[in-house]
């Protein structure tokens, strides 16, 4: 993942997108909707901040 992706992914999610998870997407990860490794891209459409 780039940079400017990780970035935007911040700023769009703001906290963990799993329900009821509060905390800040700097200090979790970044997984893909579409797991990667079933064709799922690694753009800002297909991730969550987790």
């Amino acid at each position: 993942m780039t940079t400017a992706i990780w970035l935007a992914l911040i700023a769009r999610d703001q906290h963990c997108t799993f329900p009821g998870c509060k905390r800040l997407p700097n200090a979790g990860d970044a997984h893909h909707v579409i797991h990667w490794a079933d064709g799922g891209p690694t753009s800002l459409d297909n991730l969550a901040s987790a």
